[in-house]
């Protein structure tokens, strides 16, 4: 049974590495987005960004405690303490005293660090374009976190995430309305509220992503 479930989190790994390889090759003549995002950052954007982390995270850890019953996740069957997997299948080789296997996550997480704004530009018009009122936001920022089932996440981790997404798709609101109030016609103010979400989207996952890279690093 040990072998098996290290057999799936392998393939998992694998799955994930190609996901982002498959990305990074088919965006490449695209590649010209990634910098027109990250320049959109700044520091309002990130202090907004860290304290919604924040609150994201002591919401996460309040759920854990006062609801055990919904901590399982289905990526929990193969790896220890579940989680994402696009992430935790990788991180296991973090744990490995194989110096080559080591090396593996640090160099994963770069490269996912660099197509994070086209996952997230995916996520961003799945879930936001073309929610413009309070009540379609609070919908899809529900289903937002729903979705991340799928992924292996713990079922208590939906509620963070959800606060998460209608963070973002607030940033998508005020985008748009004000992309509106300058005259832009709605199709061109909604690809505005998107880009913008996706900004914000982008920043958030960077910080989550540059700490994991920060920890592998200090682990090799």
């Amino acid at each position: 049974m040990e072998y098996l479930k290290i057999f799936i989190t392998i393939m998992l790994a694998m799955l994930t590495t190609f996901a982002v390889v498959n990305t990074i090759v088919s965006e490449w003549s695209n590649r010209g987005f990634i910098l027109d995002i990250w320049k959109r950052f700044t520091l309002r954007m990130f202090a907004e960004v860290f304290s919604v982390l924040i609150i994201v995270i002591v919401v996460g850890f309040t759920c854990y405690f006062t609801l055990p019953f919904l901590r399982f996740g289905w990526l929990s069957l193969f790896v220890e303490g579940g989680g994402n997997i696009a992430i935790a299948p990788i991180m296991e080789g973090a744990k490995y005293s194989f110096q080559l296997i080591r090396i593996l996550p640090p160099i994963f997480l770069f490269f996912l660090l660099v197509a994070l704004p086209f996952f997230a530009k995916a996520e961003e018009e799945a879930f936001r374009h073309g929610y413009e009122d309070w009540r379609g936001i609070v919908i899809q920022s529900i289903k937002f976190g729903l979705i991340h089932l799928l992924v292996g996440i713990p079922i208590y981790a939906f509620i963070p995430l959800s606060i998460a997404g209608f963070f973002f798709g607030y940033k998508y609101k005020r985008a748009f309305e004000k992309s509106r109030n300058k005259g832009t016609d709605v199709y061109c103010s909604r690809e505005e509220g998107v880009l913008a979400s996706t900004a914000y989207h982008t920043l958030y996952n960077s910080i989550l992503i540059l700490f994991l890279l920060i920890v592998c690093i200090a682990m090799v």
